[in-house]
């Protein structure tokens, strides 16, 4: 069964190479640069990825640890409040200031003053 399902997809996979060579080669050449540019960058890499670390172990998150239930996130809770109440404040005087404005210039224009 393995078998056949595998001459299956390899035969689907040649159908498919013949029909989308050169994305296939494109794909392919990616990814081994890819590969091998990480092999190279390595030191570099792991040094970002623990200072990362690092710098994510001196954060302070928006819940506590030591509740339980959603008490314990009742400052992440209200933060989100704040931001949705905020999005709706400057979206409100958004939406006003355009309405004042497209009647100031429609008044600007009904008036031939342009």
């Amino acid at each position: 069964m393995v078998i056949v399902l595998a001459a299956v997809s390899l035969d689907s996979y040649a159908r498919w190479f013949s029909e989308h060579w050169v994305s296939a080669i494109f794909w392919h050449v990616t990814i081994i640069g890819l590969t091998f540019w990480l092999v190279v960058q390595r030191k570099p890499v792991s040094k970002f990825v623990g200072e990362v670390r690092t710098e994510l172990a001196k954060c302070t998150w928006p819940w506590d640890p030591m509740q339980k239930g959603m008490r314990r996130y009742k400052e992440l809770i209200d933060s989100t409040v704040v931001v949705i109440v905020s999005m709706l404040l400057l979206g409100a005087y958004t939406s006003a200031f355009d309405y004042i404005l497209i009647k100031v210039v429609g008044w600007i224009i009904k008036l031939n003053l342009v």
